[in-house]
């Protein structure tokens, strides 16, 4: 059915509301956040807003045929993002009730850190009190990881989209598998491919005109110049999409069959995130390049795991953990089989990528 067919029928969010009623993946639909406390109220509206905001402004990047993009929330327990090819021409993506709630309490935990203000070099304190209007350092930088977190998690279910995997054929490919490769290896493809497509996406709308222009309006003490504006965006947008990353990360990796889940391995999905960001900076800013250093992304990423801890909970740095019985052997051999794997993936959706300006799409690495 066409997207002019379905706008007959009912609205966006109705449209939305029926197409994630899915009892296998726990979704019931639309969220409805009217009987939520107003601080969720307030943040849903924000990501609401600026996600779609941001989705129109990458409509106009993609060549061919027009598509319609929608972002919403859905109602589910799962802390979880989706996307789904609605038509030829509609495209929804979604996350979950349960990740707006959970990335909330992480962002408040992750923001009360003093440490954090200092390697962002923000000349202020989670303790600074209120301006006049009711507004905070802490509360402004909350509210603008919370955007980061999820403007790279649903870029991250745009990819999957632009690379094809949510056409017939690429859900086939994760059901049926490929030339002998297992439905977890296709799937360990498609989201280091989703990765490389979220950060690109995440940075052309972070290093616009307008989005530097908001930070600076919003630290204007300590990161007024642009070169401390810039660096400051690189760094916040790694530690929002490690937060993201972190979300689900496995609790442990099994080093015999490293391709044996649906998730490629956190730090293998990091080492592949800061090589995405390296050829953004390449492109576009080459004198960002070295922003995140070797010091400066443990830092980040000691930040993004302490912060998904809760009072009841005792689990490790989930990368320590990862890397506890780590097989460097084992590791470069996963490394190699993945690059296979992707190849053979993309080479079977080529007919269905779509192409982006500014996007190297199925050429990225």
């Amino acid at each position: 059915m066409h997207f002019a067919q379905w706008h007959c029928m009912d609205s966006l969010p109705e449209i939305f509301h029926v197409q994630f009623l899915d009892g296998r993946k726990g979704y019931a639909g639309r969220a409805d956040f009217a009987l939520e406390q107003p601080e969720i109220r307030r943040l849903c509206h924000l990501l609401h807003q600026d996600v779609n905001a941001s989705l129109i402004e990458q409509t106009g990047r993609m060549l061919g045929a027009p598509k319609r993009l929608y972002f919403d929330i859905i109602k589910s327990d799962h802390v979880n993002a989706s996307s789904k090819a609605c038509s030829d021409e509609l495209y929804l993506i979604g996350v979950t009730q349960a990740m707006v709630s959970r990335v909330r309490e992480v962002l408040l935990h992750l923001t009360s850190q003093e440490h954090l203000y200092s390697v962002l070099r923000i000349d202020a304190s989670p303790a600074d009190p209120a301006d006049d209007s009711g507004h905070s350092v802490h509360q402004e930088l909350r509210d603008q990881l919370f955007l980061l977190v999820f403007l790279f998690a649903t870029n991250h279910e745009l990819g999957h989209h632009v690379h094809g995997h949510t056409s017939v054929v690429g859900s086939a490919l994760e059901s049926e598998g490929l030339n002998g490769l297992k439905t977890s290896q296709i799937r360990q493809a498609m989201e280091v491919d989703a990765d490389g497509y979220a950060i690109f996406a995440s940075l052309n709308t972070l290093y616009s005109p307008e989005w530097l222009q908001k930070l600076a309006d919003l630290f204007p003490q300590g990161a007024s110049e642009r070169a401390g504006i810039e660096r400051m965006w690189m760094l916040m947008v790694f530690l929002a999409a490690a937060v993201y990353l972190d979300a689900n990360a496995p609790k442990d990796v099994n080093w015999k069959d490293m391709g044996a889940t649906d998730y490629p391995p956190y730090f293998l999905r990091l080492e592949y995130l800061l090589g995405h960001i390296e050829g953004w900076c390449d492109l576009n800013r080459p004198h960002l390049a070295h922003v995140l250093d070797g010091s400066t992304v443990k830092t980040l990423l000691d930040l993004a795991s302490t912060a998904w801890v809760s009072e009841n909970e005792n689990r490790e740095i989930t990368l320590a953990k990862e890397l506890s019985r780590s097989d460097e052997s084992s590791y470069h051999k996963h490394i190699e089989d993945l690059q296979a794997w992707r190849h053979a993936v993309r080479e079977t959706l080529k007919p269905h990528v779509w192409i982006v300006r500014g996007y190297a799409g199925a050429d990225t690495t």
